[in-house]
């Protein structure tokens, strides 16, 4: 585990106008639709790692990075939600059922989708918020415990990757990290982080290489 200090909550509010959120409650394992897939992904696989890449895969496969005449905006709920809404400020962070139901979602939406699956099988997983080679590059990821060094999980994928140690992924720089039992700020964290939760396709690109290298 990370060397982190517990913090009682971080409240986000990036859902509909007025809602808020704790952070806890973007990762949902007993939520019916979560243990219904994870049952079905983890039939027949015999280990924890193949279950974790099983789950890494279905959501690299059947999650959309939201794309918007051709650019990544962060706003994707115009997709997701049929235009019902429009925010012209503004995060947008979806539970993991809505992202199981649209198919679309960013790195802060795969990355709670998939905590909420490995959480069906270890405590040792959670989302780490924080930047991707550049300060400002927000970002979002999971990092899965193993014996010696966490695994880092990168969700944005078009197919699951290699497996990486955390060491070994210095570009990846986390603020906050939390599951459904606990939050913890690992850095003093950046007032604009969870309003700005996105990538550019530069760093989307930049990712990918890093991956495939």
């Amino acid at each position: 585990m990370t060397t982190a200090s517990r913090t009682s909550d971080i409240v986000v509010c990036a859902g509909w106008p007025g809602e808020e959120h704790s952070l806890r409650e973007y990762v949902l394992p007993n939520q019916v639709m979560i243990q219904t897939l994870y049952k079905q992904i983890a039939a027949g696989r015999q280990n924890a790692d193949d279950i974790a890449r099983g789950c890494w895969e279905w959501v690299c496969r059947n999650i959309r990075y939201p794309l918007r005449w051709g650019r990544f905006v962060d706003k994707h709920e115009l997709h997701a939600f049929g235009l019902r809404r429009i925010r012209s400020t503004g995060e947008f962070f979806q539970m993991p059922y809505q992202t199981m139901v649209v198919r679309i979602g960013d790195c802060f939406d795969r990355s709670a989708l998939l905590c909420s699956l490995l959480r069906n099988m270890t405590q040792d997983v959670r989302v780490v918020v924080g930047s991707y080679d550049q300060p400002d590059s927000y970002h979002a990821w999971i990092e899965y415990d193993h014996p010696g060094d966490p695994y880092l999980i990168e969700t944005t994928l078009p197919e699951p990757g290699p497996w990486k140690l955390r060491s070994q992924m210095a570009q990846y720089r986390g603020q906050v990290e939390f599951n459904d039992l606990f939050v913890r700020e690992i850095v003093p964290m950046d007032d604009e982080l969870f309003s700005r939760c996105n990538c550019s396709l530069a760093h989307i690109a930049s990712i990918r290489r890093c991956w495939d290298a």
